[in-house]
């Protein structure tokens, strides 16, 4: 049963401060705890009302019922999903990055958590293993990007760093680096594109100015589909997650 004690525990898992000092994150739903149950990830315990109880126990021997209206201070839902788990975050670092022959995302002070979480799921979708993002880039572990990532995220490595070191030595590789930016090359121009870091700004800022001079090939997506389009005003940018989706997209095709 969940205690006073135990609900401000998991509670604090809303907040980086207490994620960060705890290292738990919580993880809640069925379809992404059914994915959490299968992986490497430690599971620390799981909390589900009635009916999940049942269904999850079998499988699930961490399991502990919790009562709906005590389930709901513990969820970071507006509409709590019945099953949450808490769950020990891993330490991930650049020595496993491979950015030759790969394509790596790059984030640059991506503040949102959806954006993040949909990128993180749009990283899956193409089969890219790795997303170096900057250290002032939103949490992986908030439950929103957490929810948004629908379990992408236990098959993509999410790794904070200091950008300019690595992009240093992504160059120093004679990886090509992508930047989107609002003045840069036709994307669909790009030929025989085999390999790259694509690196995404902020959704309000775009790419810093320390990290923009490092890039070897800014790329934009047009933003009309006829080319006597001819428009004043209107929508100036896209929302990076969706950007990201068809920057991946364009490269994708090529293969």
């Amino acid at each position: 049963m969940l205690s006073k004690n135990k609900i401000s525990e998991i509670s604090s898992l809303h907040q980086k401060k207490f994620r960060q000092s705890s290292g738990y994150f919580i993880v809640e739903g069925e379809k992404i705890v059914d994915e959490l149950l299968l992986s490497a990830w430690e599971i620390i315990e799981i909390y589900a009302t009635d009916e999940l109880y049942q269904k999850y126990l079998a499988k699930a021997p961490q399991i502990q019922l919790a009562e709906a209206h005590l389930f709901a201070k513990i969820s970071s839902l507006k509409t709590p999903a019945g099953i949450l788990a808490v769950v020990k975050q891993k330490t991930m670092d650049l020595e496993n990055v491979e950015v030759e022959n790969n394509f790596t995302l790059c984030l640059d002070g991506v503040r949102d958590p959806g954006n993040l979480g949909t990128i993180i799921r749009i990283a899956d979708w193409f089969g890219i293993k790795n997303i170096i993002c900057s250290v002032d880039t939103v949490d992986l572990y908030n439950p929103k990007t957490i929810q948004s990532t629908m379990g992408s995220f236990l098959r993509v490595d999410v790794i904070y760093t200091s950008l300019v070191p690595f992009l240093i030595k992504t160059k120093l590789q004679q990886v090509p680096l992508f930047g989107a930016v609002l003045k840069g090359e036709n994307v669909y121009h790009k030929k025989n594109v085999t390999q790259g870091v694509i690196l995404m700004g902020s959704e309000s800022h775009g790419i810093s100015n320390d990290v923009l001079s490092l890039i070897d090939e800014p790329i934009t997506i047009p933003s009309k589909l006829l080319s006597n389009a001819n428009d004043v005003g209107g929508i100036d940018s896209l929302n990076v997650a969706i950007a990201t989706s068809v920057i991946c997209a364009v490269f994708a095709q090529q293969h």
